[in-house]
């Protein structure tokens, strides 16, 4: 049983290295492009809180991976 454990382990072990290496090779896009520069640099003034009366619009865009999926599951829905 120690053996197997071992061998499990090892394998664990390379596939978690193995995945560390795919997500190395892959380019990693700045996603920083329409930020301004004082806030991008931790330059930026704090103005304040935001009360907890008030709302915040917050709007993130994420690029499409798979658009032709993305237009199916928009036809469908």
């Amino acid at each position: 049983m120690p053996r197997r454990l071992s061998v499990f382990l090892l394998m664990i072990a390379a596939m978690v290295s193995a995945l560390n290496l795919v997500c190395q090779a892959q380019p990693q896009a700045a996603l920083t492009h329409h930020v301004r520069e004082v806030t991008a640099n931790g330059q930026a003034p704090l103005i304040g809180h935001l009360s907890s009366t008030q709302s915040m619009r917050l709007v993130l865009v994420l690029p499409h991976r798979n658009e032709a999926e993305l237009d199916q599951f928009l036809r469908e829905i």
